[in-house]
């Protein structure tokens, strides 16, 4: 088994791309933790949602991210979960086992020091952080594991978004992309240190000697004083919303062909947040764009594939429905028996005809619609 936080790495020999994933479950010292409870807890406890949101990212990363323009060179992870040892990470290509970093500060900063150091001028980073979050006046802060560890110095252990993003700016990287993926409650001790917490690094302008300063966006999951949300066990709505949009959602059409860019994935996380639990949940989770510069993320082959919704007007369930799908009068999609109350697909783009046949046999009314990025619930009557 290998200890280390980069668990890929293919070296590109060409301007690349560099994901840096944190999820955060365990919290030894908030409620339900195993270690020594910390006074400043402000009702925060332990957490599933974000280990599995940074795992399947880092598979879908590895499996799946072509990008021709930056291609991906490494993956990095860092992940605090229950258990007396370090959580274990199985790169889906290489079969290879990593034991990765915990989420301290310092083995935070340690693995992300490491990932830059694989880093040139040309390449880019997408940063993605999953766990607790708090807010303070202009300024977010981000739980790391050790969070109230030191009783002398409670909130330590947090990423200072301000701080982050400005040690950044001194980073090799000149195309930074980066998420935070939590609740932005207020709290009055934070509000009482707005420079709690930490950078993680310490800049140095003269790693960007004679370099303009790199273009950076950041997207936080959710709007002040708000919460984000995650089925226990599962990939947070996020981290869902952020893979549909980087699969093709947020795919727009140049001169160039075709591009995922910043603004069009913030544009389509603020759609498919709202579906993280299905078009049929009402949960309102708006992202809220912070740092921000518009660039190319991710080029495509081609048209890309568009998540496509289908729910029932009348809020019913879909469940155990069959659902045909063509294109031109040619079937593109099939799908006898749906397994949500909702259906999803994914559709290329252009005009589809869609036929639902309920589990009880009734016939919904035949629906024509126009797919494209992004694409909102289609909703079905029944005849």
């Amino acid at each position: 088994m290998v200890e280390t936080s980069i668990v890929h790495d293919i070296p590109a020999g060409v301007p690349a791309t560099h994901v840096f994933l944190i999820g955060i479950s365990d919290y030894p010292h908030l409620d339900k933790g195993s270690g020594t409870p910390t006074a400043w807890n402000f009702g925060l406890g332990q957490l599933s949602s974000p280990t599995a949101s940074a795992r399947r990212l880092a598979e879908w990363f590895i499996n799946e991210f072509d990008c021709p323009r930056k291609p991906l060179a490494t993956v990095s992870l860092v992940l605090s979960e229950p258990g007396a040892g370090a959580a274990q990470f199985t790169n889906p290509k290489t079969a290879t086992t990593y034991a990765v970093p915990r989420g301290t500060k310092i083995q935070t900063r340690n693995a992300l020091i490491a990932a830059l150091a694989k880093s040139g001028p040309d390449d880019q980073l997408i940063f993605y952080f999953s766990g607790h979050g708090l807010s303070a006046g202009l300024n977010d802060f981000y739980l790391l594991r050790d969070f109230g560890e030191d009783p002398n110095g409670p909130l330590d252990a947090m990423i200072n978004y301000v701080q982050l993003m400005a040690s950044m700016k001194a980073q090799l990287p000149s195309q930074q992309f980066f998420v935070f993926d939590g609740c932005r409650e207020t709290v009055e001790q934070v509000e009482a240190n707005p420079n709690g917490g930490s950078s993680l690094l310490t800049a140095d302008p003269q790693v960007r000697l004679g370099l303009q300063a790199p273009l950076q966006c950041s997207l936080k999951s959710t709007e002040r004083d708000a919460l984000a949300y995650g089925k226990k066990g599962a990939p947070s709505v996020c981290a869902q919303a952020f893979e549909r949009a980087l699969r093709g959602a947020a795919g727009k059409r140049s001169t160039s062909g075709w591009n995922i860019t910043s603004a069009r994935i913030c544009e389509a996380m603020a759609d498919f947040q709202t579906l993280g639990f299905g078009p049929n949940a009402k949960i309102q989770q708006a992202p809220d764009l912070s740092a921000y510069k518009d660039f190319a993320v991710r080029g495509l082959p081609g048209p890309p594939q568009v998540p496509v919704f289908m729910r029932r007007k009348d809020g019913g369930s879909l469940q155990g429905a069959a659902v045909t799908c063509r294109s031109k009068g040619a079937v593109v999609h099939s799908e006898p028996s749906v397994k949500e109350i909702y259906w999803e697909g994914a559709l290329s783009i252009g005009e589809h005809d869609f036929e639902v046949v309920l589990a009880g046999g009734n016939h919904c009314q035949p629906v024509t619609d126009a797919v494209s990025p992004t694409h909102l619930p289609i909703d079905v009557e029944v005849a």
